[in-house]
C-alpha cells in the first residue's frame, strides 16, 4: 500500500473514499429519524389545527385545500422519511455491532501479536525520520491485516491501519 495524492476531481485519495464507522452513520439515522417525524408531525398538527378554526387563517376555500394538499404531502414525506431513517437506524444497531466486534478483533490480534519494535526491526525503520516511518509501518501494519483478514474494503482497512498506529504510537501520528 503506497500513498497515493489526492484525486483533484473528488477530493478524496484516489484509493476511494474516506471511511466512516457505522456507529456514526446510526447517530445520523436516528437524529434524522427524530428530526423528520417531529416537523411531519408537527406540520400536520398546524394543517388540522387551519381546518378545526384555532389558528385562524382567513384563505378561501379553493386556497386553503390547495394549502392542504401541498403542505399536507411535504409534511407526509417528512413523516414517512422520519420512518424510514427509524427502520434504517434498526438495521444499523446490527451492523455497528457486528463492526465494532471485527475492529476490537483485528486491532487486538496485530497489537498483541506484533510490537512496535517488531515492525521497525522487520523494516529498518528505526532509523528513518518520522514522516517516513510513519509511512512505512503503515504499509507493514496494512500488510499484517490483509494477511490475516483478506478482502477488507479499503477505506476499512485505512481507517483499521490509523487505529492501530495510534495505539502503536500516539505521539508520531500525522
Amino acid at each position: 500500500m503506497e500513498y497515493q495524492p489526492l484525486d483533484p476531481k473528488d477530493g478524496t485519495g484516489s484509493q476511494g473514499s474516506i471511511y466512516t464507522e457505522k456507529s456514526k452513520k446510526l447517530e445520523d439515522a436516528k437524529s434524522s429519524s427524530w428530526l423528520f417525524i417531529f416537523f411531519g408531525i408537527a406540520g400536520l398538527i398546524l394543517i388540522a389545527c387551519v381546518w378545526l378554526g384555532v389558528l385562524p387563517l382567513s384563505l378561501a376555500f379553493p386556497m386553503k385545500l390547495l394549502y392542504t394538499i401541498v403542505l399536507g404531502a411535504l409534511f407526509l414525506a417528512c413523516l414517512l422519511m422520519g420512518l424510514g431513517y427509524l427502520k434504517k437506524s434498526k438495521t444499523l444497531a446490527a451492523e455497528t455491532d457486528a463492526e465494532e466486534r471485527r475492529t476490537r478483533e483485528i486491532i487486538d490480534y496485530i497489537t498483541t501479536t506484533y510490537s512496535l519494535a517488531d515492525l521497525d526491526r522487520t523494516l529498518q525503520a528505526a532509523d528513518l525520520p518520522m514522516e517516513q516511518r510513519y509511512f512505512v509501518r503503515s504499509e507493514k501494519i496494512a500488510a499484517l491485516i490483509t494477511e490475516k483478514f483478506p478482502l477488507l474494503e479499503e477505506s476499512y482497512l485505512d481507517y483499521l491501519v490509523e487505529q492501530i498506529y495510534q495505539i502503536y504510537a500516539p505521539e508520531e501520528s500525522l
